[in-house]
This record gives C-alpha cells, structure tokens and sequence, in this order.
C-alpha cells in the first residue's frame, strides 16, 4: 500500500481522483466521468437541494390539511397543485440522474436507473390523479403500476426468499378481499387486484433485497416500501370504503417519505462515501477491502492544510 499527498485545503478531504482509491483494485468504472471540483461547494448545494426538496414536500402535505391554502382558480389553480405536488419528486428523479456529476465517487446502475424511472412514473400518476374522472384514475393507477414494477426491476430477484412473499401477500390478501373488493365498484376490481398484486411483489423484493450484499441501504429501500403500502391503502380505504379525517395529508405525507427513502437507497448503495453508507459494509459486517476504518478516516476528514493521503488497494 502506497500513499501521496497533495496541496490543498483540509476542506477538499474527499477530494481525490478516481483512479486513486479503488475499493478492491482496479480503475473506477466511472473514472472517465470524474473532473475536478470542489467539494464544500458541492457539499454546500446538495445539502441546500435537499432542505428545499423536503420543505417543498412538508409545505404541501400541510397545505392539504386545510382548505383554502392550495389554489383554487379555475384557470390556474389545478396547474399550480400539479406542479406543487409533483416538484419533489421531480427534484428526486434529477437529483438521482445528475448523480455521478455531482458526486465523485457515485456511478450509475440498474438500481438507481430503474428508480428514476419509478419516479417520473409515479408523478405522472400524480398528475393523472388530480384530475376527477374515471379514465383518469385509470391512467394514473397504470403509471404507479408501471412505477412499482420499475421498482421491481430494481430490487431484482437476488436472493430469490420465495418465503418472503407470504409477508406481503398475507397483508394484501386481507386487504383486497376483506376491505377492499368489498366496497369497490365492480368494474375497478380487476384493475385493483392487478395493482394490488404489483405492489406486494415490490414489497416482497424489497424484503429479499435486505439480504443483498450489494444493496447496503436495503434496509432503507424496506422501509420506503413499507411507507408506500401504507399510503396507497389509505388512498384506497378512503376513496372506495370510508372518508378519514386528514386522509389527503396521510396519504402524502407517507407517499412523500416512501420517495425520499427510495432515492436514499439508490444513492447510498451507489455513493459509498455518503453518510449513510460511511463504512462501506456488506451486510456480513467486514469491510469490503483491506482497507480499515482508521485508514479511511484520513480520506474524510483531512486536515493540517494538505490534502489527506490518497490510498492504492
């Protein structure tokens, strides 16, 4: 193992070539994408994207406990919902998209593509979905099934757990033929059960994907999907079955949660310098490569005006 030093601030600890420190040998897939930058100006911008992102999704979850505060005008009112509601999720996909630009040591996979497809997907459900009619709950329940099986791309059948699947199909089972199936007109039923049936398979992968070496933030790719079952069966239980109290802001509010938690998954599994995915673990807890946390720690944290040692594996 060598090490090099370079001029610099003890702000640029994370700067270093791509080249340079390869977890396991070998160039960097993506090193031909990496340029020089500074990294407290990008440190700064992605920390103000992501206060405002999630302002902009609090602000509207609030917004629809109470009336008056979202605009009404006949003209203008429904375009600007449309562009309010949808803005995060927007801002999530470009973030996702953007990401080897932005971040020195992210790269682009099935993973993290196929969630930005998820995203653009799910808010033209948005969309589709403001609008009050019949054929436009239609097109916006087929974009979200469009989206969950993007999701499905993503998480992948590896490790396969066909036990898994008893999890969320029990859940979805109850549901659909003990709530759902029960108040929902006849001709939505079909249509539901298909979703229905999408959705617990998105949930069934996110479970397995837990127990993926490759997937290091699994765990927050669960929860998010998780968070999605919840809000598409209190958007369902309050549409066909009873009117909840606040229902608008249940249903966002964790729909928003669900989004953000995916876009952390993807950008952890792939970015594995961010903080939450700092140790670069598998899930069998060792690191993985010869390097130590001691040895790593330099990389982040600098110090002394120089440029911390850049370490070969």
């Amino acid at each position: 193992m060598t090490s090099s030093s370079q001029q610099g601030g003890w702000w640029d600890g994370a700067h270093y070539d791509a080249n340079e420190f390869v977890v396991g040998g070998g160039p960097s897939p993506s090193s031909d994408k990496m340029h020089e930058r500074h990294p407290r100006c990008f440190l700064g911008a992605k920390a103000i994207f992501w206060v405002v992102t999630l302002a902009i999704a609090i602000a509207y979850v609030v917004a629809t406990c109470q009336p008056g505060l979202l605009p009404d005008d006949a003209q203008y009112g429904l375009a600007s919902i449309i562009i309010f509601k949808t803005l995060p999720i927007w801002l999530l996909a470009f973030y996702l998209m953007l990401l080897p630009w932005h971040t020195a040591d992210a790269k682009h996979d099935r993973y993290t593509w196929s969630f930005v497809v998820a995203l653009f997907l799910c808010s033209g459900g948005d969309v589709a979905l403001e609008f009050d009619s019949d054929t436009a709950f239609m097109v916006g329940l087929s974009l979200f099934l469009l989206g969950h099986v993007a999701y499905i791309v993503g998480f992948g059948i590896r490790p396969f757990k066909p036990l898994y699947l008893l999890v969320p199909a029990s859940y979805m089972a109850y549901f659909l033929g003990d709530v759902l199936l029960v108040a929902a007109p006849e001709d939505m039923q079909v249509p539901l059960i298909v979703y229905g049936i999408a959705i617990g398979v998105a949930g069934w992968r996110a479970l397995a994907a837990t127990h993926n070496p490759e997937h290091h933030t699994g765990d927050i790719a669960l929860v998010g999907a998780l968070a999605f079952i919840i809000s598409d069966s209190i958007l369902a239980y309050n549409l066909f079955v009873a009117q909840l109290p606040y229902a608008s802001a249940l249903i966002m509010g964790t729909y928003y949660a669900a989004q953000f938690l995916f876009a952390i998954a993807a950008i952890g599994k792939n970015c594995p310098g961010s903080w939450w995915n700092s140790q670069h673990l598998g899930k069998t807890g060792e690191p993985a490569s010869s390097v130590s946390p001691q040895e790593y720690m330099p990389l982040i944290s600098g110090g002394g005006g120089q440029h911390p040692p850049t370490y070969h594996v």
